[in-house]
């Protein structure tokens, strides 16, 4: 039975709709208003917030309606005085008696497939969610049921209870996301965020409309009226929800954009979860918190879905006059089942959903809404009294009238199929690579990786592609259990295959384990593979589609082959994954731990927008070192930077915590780097200025006096600025990049130059002027 003894308070229906709201459109918004607008998402959502608040006031006029009915007409006997008393408490029978019974019975059955649709949709995008993150090798047919079946034993077990559930777990969920968005606030780069309103208004507009789709939940305030203590307030707590949740996606998609850029969260599929992946924990403590955080959606999403359970039960049972529950949940339960099924199984039901959510099922409630409200005025205005408050047949019942009603919901009901799904693999079954390198198959050619990227880079003979050559670095499980550490020597070894796939197969096929990348710490790619567009291409798609692997993983360019870097074991002490964590790790001179990530070059694959340097390991003294760095601009692989030339360029991107420069035969360490950048058309081109000041200390050598150290400032000053356009005019004309990496800066800098830029970033590239100013104080340390 269904509680009704009014123990539900304002906060608890505040903290369920906060969760109701929040987890669907937190985890699919950023990704459709980013292909829509970009960085004018976040006017999207203000958009939708505006509409979303004249939805909330039509639903407050409503309640308050419901609320003023509530008096007794006279004359009525015992059923006017239940009638009267239902008025006040019941959507439904509001309806009935502003629009007719018809009409209310028409509106009620819109509500229900509503309510019934987004239970099935939610619970497809639940158990994806856990088949994803949680149980990859789970059963869909399984985990559903699972999940329908919590639903329906808090459904019976009555509202306050589930109430009081997430109540409970309402900070234990908030708090971890709020910590965590906080941490990702560091990886968050500003220059994202421009820029800004740039779209058209169509864009704007369809922005808005589908941020406002994401609060139609909210329309659940209306049949809670008798489940709450105080229902005069349900307007007003449905109002502080919808700013409270816009707030928080407004932070969330704001950090998104500047960590992941436009177009890279265009192609996520839950993008603020893979954030989850990215975020590195003060200390280590975590590595893989993304599967913890998990959690915070999960429970979302379940409460939502338990919402369309609730509200498609509750609807059906007022429907069809039933004394218990336990028929129209059951009726719902296994519609919402088959519309889960049918989801999960035809893509073109999930587009069609989206479709009906945008032109029926947002324009029909608040057509419901306007046309309740409309009428109800027009019969206080005309005086008129409810004719059927008196009527003795409030309560119809009988199976003709039940017949009616099922053929008007149950329209179409399909047949539904078993899904059969793997048993969860063991742990000991599992291998965990530690660090992965890839190479094509075959010796490559010389100059091959000076030819830069090409579509063609790696035809063999008969113009058949060679397949990779993918080298594991993983420790050996067998002998950490037995130990109980980590062991010293790690096992190698080396699988050939078409692609990754093809690889993955080989090797379980060989093998009773089956590959786990959770631990990996590096992906080397060989200089063959990473000159080639197309089969780099390739392997960020394979990358990108396994949604639970980490963009945080160090990516390395392996000069020559990356088996043989993955080879030097002999010296390392362990995995050469591990060695080389620390290896990266350990250099503090740079503002952040990791160099360049997986993720990194992602974003460039679909941003194609920035400079990206990737390290470039090679031999020396059996030991793998950074011998240089890899530009990608535009996705073009360009060549190789010695070390000197990609610090400068660290340097004038801000990118530096110490920068190490020698002046007069002594050693200036320079820290507290600070970099301002200023883009301005100067004749036909653009000009970018950047200005760098800084700390200098003296780590060889002394100053004797003031003079002395005036001296050595503006000479230091003069000799890093003479460097700095030195080396940005060489890499310029010899590689065509813009060491600056001003372009990514351009769209908030100047409108009218990134209008004529957009797009065309090597066009940029190879016309920009870069002027330098450096100004350094010599701090006195005697």
């Amino acid at each position: 039975m269904f509680a009704d003894n009014w123990k539900i308070s304002v906060r608890q229906v505040r903290r369920l709709l906060i969760l109701d709201i929040f987890g669907m459109s937190s985890l699919m918004l950023p990704g459709i208003l980013s292909s829509l607008t970009g960085a004018d998402g976040v006017f999207c959502l203000l958009l939708g917030m505006a509409g979303g608040m004249l939805l909330v006031w039509l639903m407050g006029k409503n309640l308050r309606n419901m609320e003023g009915e509530t008096s007794r007409p006279e004359g009525c006997g015992q059923a006017g005085e239940q009638a009267s008393q239902h008025i006040g408490r019941d959507y439904y029978q509001y309806m009935k008696d502003t629009v007719g019974e018809l009409a209310g019975d028409i509106f009620m059955v819109f509500y229900y497939l509503y309510f019934l649709s987004l239970c099935g949709f939610v619970l497809y995008q639940a158990t994806a969610l856990v088949l994803t993150w949680l149980l990859p090798e789970g059963s869909y047919f399984w985990v559903s049921l699972l999940l329908l079946a919590l639903a329906a034993y808090g459904t019976v077990r009555g509202i306050e209870g589930r109430a009081r559930v997430y109540e409970i777990i309402f900070w234990f969920l908030g708090v971890p996301l709020l910590a965590m968005l906080l941490l990702a606030l560091r990886e968050v780069r500003p220059d994202y965020w421009t820029p800004v309103m740039y779209s058209g208004g169509w864009e704007f507009f369809s922005g808005g409309i589908g941020y406002l789709v994401f609060l139609l939940p909210l329309t659940a305030v209306l049949f809670l009226k008798p489940f709450c203590q105080n229902p005069g307030k349900l307007a007003s707590c449905a109002r502080w929800v919808l700013l409270g949740v816009t707030a928080l996606n407004l932070l969330i998609y704001l950090i998104l954009l500047g960590v992941f850029g436009q177009n890279t969260m265009g192609v996520l599929k839950r993008p603020v979860v893979t954030l989850m992946s990215m975020i590195n924990i003060p200390g280590g403590f975590f590595t893989r918190q993304d599967v913890i955080m998990v959690s915070v959606w999960f429970f979302a999403l379940f409460a939502l879905m338990h919402t369309g359970v609730f509200q498609s039960t509750l609807i059906l049972k007022e429907l069809f006059h039933e004394s218990g529950n336990r028929i129209s949940m059951g009726i719902s339960l296994v519609l919402a089942f088959a519309s889960g099924i049918g989801f999960f199984r035809n893509r073109f039901l999930a587009e069609l959903y989206g479709i009906y959510q945008k032109w029926v099922a947002l324009p029909g409630m608040a057509v419901i809404l306007l046309a309740l409200l409309l009428v109800h005025r027009m019969k206080n205005r005309q005086g008129r009294k409810m004719e059927k408050g008196c009527d003795p047949k409030i309560t119809p019942s009988g199976r003709g009238i039940r017949k009616k009603k099922a053929l008007t919901l149950f329209f179409a009901v399909g047949a539904m199929g078993n899904f059969a799904g793997c048993a969860s693999t063991e742990l000991e079954h599992r291998s965990f690579p530690l660090a992965v390198g890839i190479d094509l198959q075959g010796e490559p050619e010389e100059d091959t990786a000076e030819e830069g990227f090409g579509e063609n880079a790696s035809q063999g003979q008969g113009g058949q592609k060679p397949g990779l050559v993918v080298s594991f670095d993983f420790p050996d499980l067998a002998q950490v259990s037995e130990k109980g550490n980590t062991v010293d020597t790690a096992m190698g070894l080396s699988l050939e295959g078409a692609d990754m796939y093809h690889v993955e197969k080989a090797y379980e096929n060989n093998t009773n384990r089956i590959l786990d990348y959770n631990h990996m710490k590096a992906v080397v790619i060989g200089e063959p593979v990473f000159s080639d567009k197309e089969r780099l291409r390739a392997l960020l798609s394979a990358w990108e589609q396994r949604e639970a692997s980490a963009r945080n993983t160090s990516l390395l360019v392996g000069k020559g082959s990356a088996a043989g870097i993955l080879s030097l074991t002999e010296e390392t002490e362990g995995s050469m994954g591990t060695y080389l964590e620390e290896m990266l790790e350990s250099q503090k001179d740079f503002k952040q731990n990791k160099i360049a990530t997986v993720g990194n070059l992602m974003n460039q694959w679909h941003n194609q927008d920035e400079l990206l340097l990737i390290p470039v390991l090679e031999e020396n003294g059996n030991r793998p070192v950074v011998g240089g760095y890899a530009a990608v601009s535009d996705f073009n692989y360009r060549g190789t930077l010695s070390v000197e030339d990609a610090m400068l360029a660290y340097l004038s991107q801000n990118l530096l915590e110490k920068f190490t420069c020698e002046i007069s035969g002594n050693v200036v360490e320079i820290s507290g780097i600070q970099v301002s950048l200023s883009i301005r058309r100067e004749g036909e081109l653009p000009l970018a200025e950047v200005k760098i000041s800084g700390k200098g200390k003296l780590k060889t050598g002394q100053m004797n006096s003031y003079s002395e150290q005036r001296r050595l400032e503006k000479k230091l000053g003069e000799q890093l600025t003479a460097d700095l356009a030195e080396a940005a005019g060489r890499l310029q004309e010899e590689l065509g990049i813009d060491m600056t990496n001003s372009f990514i800066s351009l769209g908030g800098q100047d409108r009218e130059l990134y209008g004529i830029y957009q797009g065309q970033p090597d066009a940029y590239n190879g016309k920009v002027q870069q002027v330098f100013q450096v100004e350094v104080s010599m701090l006195n340390w005697e």
